[in-house]
């Protein structure tokens, strides 16, 4: 897949939370990039992504694009529902 101009490489780490109890229904997840360790020189590019949501759980993923070299990034979530 080509992201831009001479941009072909891209990086996806997919995870999966489940919750502590169960929701009668699936709940609203809002989910936020809270730490970032990027190497210096090049442009950052990170995404962050709820994928799925369910009673039990949902699935997330981190995306980079072109020359992003990410040692560590943690995300925080929080899900709102009954």
């Amino acid at each position: 897949m080509k992201l831009r101009e001479n941009c072909y490489t891209r990086g996806i780490l997919n995870k999966r939370v489940n919750f502590k109890r169960k929701f009668q229904a699936a709940p609203v997840v809002m989910l936020s990039l809270i730490f970032l360790d990027i190497i210096e020189g090049n442009n950052h590019r990170i995404r962050v992504n709820v994928k799925q949501v369910d009673k039990r759980g949902f699935s997330y993923e981190f995306v980079t694009w072109c020359n992003t070299k990410v040692y560590r990034a943690r995300a925080q979530w929080t899900a709102i529902g009954q």
